[in-house]
C-alpha cells in the first residue's frame, strides 16, 4: 500500500523548530517571552553555532520546496502528455502496435513542444531519451534536497540533548519510589513526608515557568524528529518512483516495438499518480510556509 507521510502536523512541527532555531541561533536577537529567556540563554552559547547551521538548512528546505514541487510536476505532466500522445497514435492506427519504433514517423504522434521538435530531429526514441533525462535531472534535485534533510535529522539530538538532560533533572523529588523500602505509603512515612512537603514549598513560580519551558522544548524535539523522519521517508519514496520511471523508459530502444512502448506507458501511469500527489504535498508545505511567514515566538 502506498502510504503518504508528511502532512500538516509535520508542517507545523518544522515551523516550530525553525522558531526554536531563531531563538538560539542569534543570541543578540531573542524574540521569545522574557520569562523563558533564562532557560534558552543558559544553553544558547553552547548551541548557537549548531543552531545557525541548521537554521540555514531549514530555511533552504522551506525555500526550495516550491521549486522541487514544480520540477516534479513538470516531469509528471510531460510523462502524462507523452502517454496520451502514444495512446492517440495507437487508437488511430491499431495495427501499428507491432511496428518497430525506428520505422515509425513523427507525424503519427500529436506531440506538443518541445517533443515535436525532438522527434523531428531524433525520431521517437529521441523523445524517450529526453524524457529519461528530465526525470534524471529531477532525481538529482530530490537527492540534493534529501542531502539537506538528513543532517537536520542527525543533528537534532545534538541540539536538544542538553535541554533534555536539564529537563530530566528539573525539580526532581528528594526521594524516589525505588528508595521507599518496606514502607507501604512513602508519602506518609515520617521524615520522607516532611521532606516532600518542604520540597514542594520550595518550588517557586520561576521554577514552574522554567519546567514548563523545558517541557515545551522537549515536545518541539519529539515532534520535529518525527516530522523530519516523515519528510525523509517521503523523499525516499519520491526517489523510488523517479527511478522506476527512468528504469522502465531506459529499456526502450529503436528496436523496441510500439506495443512495448505502450505497455511501458501504462505501467508508468500509476507511478505518475503517486509522484503528482507528492509534488502537490510539497507545494502545500511551501504554501503553508508562505502563509505563516511570521515566526513570532509568542504565537502558538
Amino acid at each position: 500500500m502506498d502510504v503518504l507521510l508528511f502532512g500538516r502536523e509535520d508542517f507545523i512541527a518544522i515551523r516550530k523548530y525553525y522558531k526554536f532555531l531563531l531563538q538560539i541561533g542569534y543570541r543578540d536577537v531573542f524574540i521569545h517571552p522574557p520569562e523563558f529567556a533564562p532557560v534558552l540563554e543558559l544553553y544558547a552559547k553552547e548551541l548557537s553555532d549548531v543552531a545557525q547551521t541548521n537554521l540555514a538548512r531549514c530555511g533552504h528546505l522551506m525555500h526550495e520546496a516550491d521549486v522541487l514541487s514544480e520540477g516534479i510536476l513538470d516531469c509528471v505532466n510531460r510523462g502524462e502528455a507523452f502517454h496520451a500522445a502514444c495512446r492517440r497514435a495507437w487508437l488511430q492506427a491499431p495495427k501499428d502496435r507491432r511496428v518497430l519504433l525506428l520505422a515509425m514517423r513523427c507525424d503519427s504522434f500529436d506531440f506538443s513542444e518541445p517533443d515535436k521538435t525532438i522527434c523531428a530531429k531524433d525520431e521517437l526514441t529521441g523523445v524517450v531519451d529526453q524524457l529519461v533525462k528530465a526525470y534524471t535531472d529531477t532525481l538529482s534535485a530530490v537527492e540534493a534536497f534529501l542531502a539537506v534533510v538528513s543532517p537536520l535529522g542527525q543533528e537534532i539530538h545534538k541540539l536538544f540533548v542538553v535541554v533534555l538532560k536539564a529537563r530530566a533533572l528539573e525539580t526532581s523529588p528528594p526521594y524516589s519510589y525505588a528508595a521507599q523500602g518496606t514502607c507501604d505509603n512513602w508519602f506518609f512515612c515520617g521524615a520522607r513526608r516532611t521532606a516532600l512537603i518542604e520540597w514542594l514549598e520550595s518550588i517557586t513560580e520561576d521554577d514552574l515557568k522554567r519546567k514548563a519551558e523545558l517541557d515545551r522544548l522537549a515536545r518541539v524535539y519529539a515532534s520535529t524528529s518525527s516530522a523530519l523522519f516523515n519528510l525523509g521517508d517521503f523523499l525516499y519514496r519520491v526517489q523510488f518512483f523517479l527511478r522506476t520511471v527512468i528504469k522502465r523508459f531506459s529499456l526502450i530502444t529503436p528496436l523496441s516495438r510500439f506495443s512495448g512502448l505502450l505497455l511501458t506507458c501504462e505501467l508508468v501511469a500509476e507511478v505518475l499518480i503517486g509522484l503528482r500527489v507528492r509534488a502537490e504535498r510539497l507545494g502545500a508545505w511551501s504554501e503553508f510556509v508562505k502563509i505563516h511567514a511570521n515566526y513570532d515566538a509568542n504565537e502558538e
